[in-house]
């Protein structure tokens, strides 16, 4: 059985990646700008495909193993299927916005991982290595950013780090009192 790539040079194969994750990098930017223009905290649907767009493509890019693959295609349909049927039949609120943040969430603390693991074995620092690195980065902070949207659901209030005190810190939504 033959090696895969075992006929493409290894520069090629690297260029190839390469551009891999500049593509990332595009859709990372088009998710965040859909995830930016919402109109509220509620994740936006569209917002989410775009992610999930992303995330195939991380694995994809990272040669995650076939079996991986084959999961994570079939949970990613399953998750922009319902997020096509959510924006189709109206469902807004709460009821859309917990999944959403949760599913996203999970997808963007694992990204970053596939992409860790296909760059720990690599040796030096090349265009591929920087924009994997700069990627990952990039989702690790949409997953904290999707950790307070969640946070944001089960508050009845938003949280301002100017209202926490010492004394307060389990109720956001009161002024601190001394």
């Amino acid at each position: 059985m033959k090696p895969e790539h075992s006929d493409t040079p290894p520069r090629r194969r690297r260029d190839g990646q390469a551009r891999g994750y500049a593509i990332i990098l595009v859709l990372l930017v088009v998710s965040y700008g859909l995830c930016a223009a919402q109109p509220s905290t509620d994740p936006s649907p569209w917002a989410f495909l775009a992610m999930l767009a992303t995330i195939a493509m991380v694995f994809y890019v990272t040669r995650a193993r076939n079996l991986v693959q084959r999961v994570s295609w079939v949970v990613l349909s399953v998750a922009g299927a319902s997020a096509v049927a959510a924006a189709l039949f109206g469902v807004e609120g709460p009821l859309l916005a917990i999944p959403l943040s949760t599913a996203s969430m999970i997808a963007l603390l694992v990204a970053p991982w596939a992409i860790i693991a296909h760059q720990v074995n690599r040796r030096g620092l090349d265009l591929e290595a920087l924009l994997a690195a700069i990627t990952a980065y990039i989702l690790v902070g949409m997953f904290f950013a999707f950790v307070y949207n969640l946070i944001s659901q089960f508050s009845p209030t938003p949280c301002s780090a100017t209202r926490i005190s010492t004394r307060s810190a389990t109720s956001c939504s009161s002024p601190s009192r001394r």
